[in-house]
């Protein structure tokens, strides 16, 4: 009976292990039907969509200018960080409501 529950817990912490990956991060988003496709920044003005390259891939980040933002006259930035699982393409009101503010947003 030891050696069966034993075993068990074995399997069970294996299976944890190798999956963990899949459990932290859920199905790539980004190749899934959940990722908006050819609609990033619709309606956001002042929009630019970057790529960013780590050693862990690329990244993609957005950044979104306040209307009166300039070079000689910046304005303050907000940078979101969203959680694992959403799409930076999902925060387009958050973005629009920050800019009404008159902030900058980086997601």
């Amino acid at each position: 009976m030891i050696k069966l529950l034993l075993l068990v817990a074995l399997l069970y912490f294996a299976a944890g292990f190798l999956l963990q990956r899949k459990l932290i991060f859920p199905v790539g988003f980004a190749n899934s039907h959940l990722a908006t496709q050819g609609t990033a920044g619709a309606g956001i003005e002042r929009f630019e969509s970057h790529w960013l390259e780590t050693g862990a891939g690329k990244t993609e980040y957005w950044l979104a200018l306040a209307p009166e933002a300039s070079a000689t006259s910046p304005s303050p930035l907000v940078v979101f960080a969203h959680g694992n699982g959403e799409l930076i393409d999902d925060q387009r009101s958050l973005v629009l409501a920050l800019q009404a503010r008159g902030l900058s947003v980086a997601l």
